[in-house]
């Protein structure tokens, strides 16, 4: 699985620094933002980037804390402390809005409405079925209507 989280995941001060660093990178270059280059909330620039989740990194398992989170909470849920899982968890430069992409491995072939019946969690997600391959839940569509919508 991997995981694409807003800035404002790590607070308000992130959110700040993201607009200030998208108003530096959008600067003419003859009148740059005194606000440029100056990370604070994270160790990158936020602004027109993508970076490792900025929680510590376990240097033995090259893990970082969002990933070890990610793995620990999903085998407590699935009752199954052996469940093998392989997560990359990073920040992207949008305001709001997390996303999850998932790949399960099943033991035995199943259908999408098989899968969907029964998916754990399912009390929290609403399906956005369109039949259209490219089509998925859009933040600005679906913003303030559930607390989580699954696209296929």
């Amino acid at each position: 699985m991997a995981t694409y989280q807003a800035v404002s995941g790590a607070g308000l001060a992130a959110i700040d620094e993201l607009l200030a660093d998208t108003r530096a990178s959008l600067d003419p270059p003859d009148k740059p933002s005194p606000a440029a280059g100056r990370p604070r909330v994270f160790a990158e620039p936020a602004a027109f980037n993508v970076f490792s989740h900025d929680s510590p990194v376990d240097p033995r398992s090259g893990i970082n804390g969002e990933e070890q989170k990610v793995i620990d909470e999903t085998r407590k849920i699935w009752g199954d402390p052996t469940l093998r899982i392989t997560p990359t968890c990073v920040r992207v430069p949008v305001l709001r809005a997390h996303t999850e992409a998932i790949t399960v491995t099943l033991a035995s072939a199943a259908s999408e409405a098989e899968v969907r019946e029964r998916w754990p969690g399912g009390w929290a997600c609403r399906s956005w079925t369109t039949g259209r391959p490219t089509a998925s839940p859009r933040r600005g569509k679906r913003a303030g209507t559930a607390r989580c919508w699954s696209g296929v």
